[in-house]
């Protein structure tokens, strides 16, 4: 029997993140987010020159990546989810973020019966966040999970995401933009 399993160890699904705007890093979590969220939007539907030079550059690191693979009406966030944490910026990728996406969805599940009963707190809400925080922490601290760089003795990678911006800093009227990525030891 022909196994279909994939055992190249850089198939895996989480990546630490860094944000630089016009050159300059930032830690903003909103910020942090529209990138990310910038380019997951890029990675669903690649369909501009430049997008396709970042879906093929992510997809040599991520072999769970479909180039161009998912369904029209995808949103981002079904296959993509940028994790903020005391120890870092993620995004989660592949079976990872289907996992952390499901988890949330428990969450929301539990506020609903809570906010119907009309209580603040139940024990069920307690243990999805409980399950959804653990969890969390295991994606995170896993370092088997990490995506590595299979041409550089395997060594975990961080995505740098570069943006472009406006130039209004400070001002409700920032805008940025993707520019491209980078993938670091």
């Amino acid at each position: 029997m022909i196994s279909a399993v994939n055992n190249s160890p850089a198939f895996k699904g989480i990546v630490p993140i860094r944000v630089f705007v016009d050159g300059h890093e930032t830690l903003d979590p909103k910020l942090v987010r529209s990138a990310s969220r910038q380019l997951t939007a890029a990675l669903i539907q690649p369909q501009k020159t430049q997008s396709k030079a970042i879906a093929e550059l992510f997809s040599k690191f991520d072999p769970q990546y479909k180039k161009g693979g998912y369904p029209e009406k995808s949103k981002p966030s079904d296959f993509f989810r940028c994790l903020i944490d005391r120890r870092g910026n993620f995004l989660a990728t592949g079976e990872q973020a289907l996992l952390v996406n499901k988890l949330g969805k428990d969450i929301g599940k539990e506020k609903q019966v809570c906010h119907e009963r009309r209580i603040h707190d139940s024990l069920d809400l307690i243990i999805a966040k409980k399950k959804y925080g653990h969890t969390i922490s295991q994606i995170l601290t896993s370092t088997a999970l990490r995506l590595k760089n299979a041409a550089n003795s395997m060594r975990p990678v961080t995505l740098n995401i570069n943006m472009k911006s406006n130039g209004k800093y400070g001002l409700s009227s920032f805008k940025m933009q993707l520019s491209d990525i980078l993938f670091t030891p």
